[in-house]
């Protein structure tokens, strides 16, 4: 049964990456003063000691992300009212701004919210007093991509970045015969946006990023170069110094012509 127990958490944890989001929940049981957790601020328009009221003088209940997590439902567990009056054998009517509501007991439930905030209002003849309220939700996740653009070998692994949290991105695992990696693009012809590898990543949606290459060359000679002369390196990528030297037994006065030294990819 051990077993059966972790595979179900596996499983679950497995849905909530690939379905985009992260779900949880958050309780907050003391209304003596609007509570800010760690998530989400709750906001009564009055309260009676520990109890967020929702009333007819217009004091209703507003719970709010703080990171952009999305509400899915809230429950709501409520005194029972008719300690205060024997006639109130039901709950009152309440109204929400997103999702819809329903009862059971005195526990209200708010569903279908799927908003960063919501608002519980009175719509009824009996106050609501809450007690307790439990919040749940999902943290919006990002998919983060890697293309090879061209690449002979290797691979670099997706990611996963959680709403509002950095992503550093990944180094290149790709290969390419004859280039060499210069960093990330959105573009695969590089007209997008760049990203070096490393780079911190903020933004909250979905990238996909094309390696981009640049070739290696081989530098070719005249025949005359072979004599005491040398060159360092024999393979470059554009823009890198390449060094001609002379280490024979002559004297060397002046270089009239030693024959133009040609790129050719690798």
């Amino acid at each position: 049964m051990r077993n059966i127990k972790i595979l179900s958490i596996l499983a679950l944890l497995l849905m909530a990456v690939t379905q985009g989001a992260w779900a949880d929940s958050e309780t907050f049981n003391n209304f003596s003063s609007n509570p800010i957790g760690t998530h989400f601020t709750v906001t009564f328009g009055s309260r009676d000691g520990n109890v967020g009221l929702i009333n007819s003088s217009g004091s209703s209940c507003t719970i709010t992300s703080r990171g952009g997590e999305i509400i899915t439902s809230a429950v709501l567990s409520c005194d029972d009212m008719s300690v205060y009056n024997p006639s109130n054998t039901s709950p009152g009517a309440l109204n929400t701004n997103h999702g819809t509501i329903s009862w059971s007991g005195w526990t209200a439930t708010v569903s279908d919210v799927n908003s960063s905030s919501v608002t519980i209002s009175f719509a009824g003849s009996i106050p609501t007093r809450v007690k307790t309220i439990v919040v749940n939700y999902t943290i919006p996740t990002y998919d983060i991509t890697y293309d090879g653009n061209g690449s002979t070998g290797g691979s670099t692994e997706p990611q996963t970045k959680t709403h509002n949290v950095d992503l550093t991105l990944r180094s290149n695992g790709f290969t390419r015969d004859g280039f060499t990696f210069t960093g990330w693009n959105t573009q695969a012809d590089g007209n997008g946006t760049p990203y070096a590898a490393g780079a911190t990543y903020t933004a909250n949606e979905d990238l996909s990023l094309y390696a981009q290459w640049q070739a290696i060359f081989t530098v070719a000679t005249d025949a005359t170069m072979s004599e005491g002369w040398t060159i360092d390196p024999t393979s470059a990528t554009a823009g890198e110094t390449v060094t001609v030297t002379y280490s024979g037994s002559r004297h060397v006065k002046s270089v009239k012509y030693l024959g133009v030294p040609t790129l050719t990819a690798a």
